[in-house]
Parts: structure tokens; C-alpha cells; sequence
């Protein structure tokens, strides 16, 4: 992405062999850093499909970063494989 505000993340490639746990910390740490620095950040997250429900959670605020101004949009392959 061009943006500095608009962060595309996949979820084959980002979190790939990592374990659960440290799956959520990265994606934690990285929505938290983003958000830090524009409220209104755009998150594209591609094959959500993939990705473990454990890993996503809501969490409003955190850490003093409000994130409820934030852009999620999640994708996912219906089509056949």
C-alpha cells in the first residue's frame, strides 16, 4: 500500500507458522502502533478465513490507544479452490 494509513495484512503470509498466542501479540502490536499514530487507520486483512478465531478479539481501548475510529475490513476466498 502507498499509505502510511492503510495497512494490508494477510493472514497466509503475516502469520504464517507463528503460534496462537504470538499470532495475537503481533497483530495486537501492530493495530496498537498504527492507531498511535492515525485513529482512522485502514486495515485490510485478507484470507480471515485462515486466520484462527482465537487470534481476533475486540478490545476498544487499550494501553491508552482508542481504536474504535479504526477501518477493518476482512476478506475471505469464497470461490472455488
Amino acid at each position: 500500500m502507498q499509505s502510511k494509513y492503510v495497512h494490508f495484512i494477510s493472514t497466509s503470509k503475516d502469520f504464517s507458522e507463528d503460534l496462537v498466542s504470538t499470532k495475537k501479540m503481533k497483530l495486537r502490536e501492530r493495530i496498537e502502533k498504527a492507531v498511535r499514530i492515525c485513529q482512522r487507520s485502514l486495515f485490510i486483512i485478507d484470507q480471515i478465513d485462515k486466520m484462527s478465531s482465537v487470534v481476533l478479539d475486540y478490545h476498544g481501548y487499550v494501553d491508552g490507544v482508542d481504536s474504535r475510529k479504526a477501518v477493518f475490513i476482512f476478506l475471505r476466498h469464497l470461490g472455488p479452490t
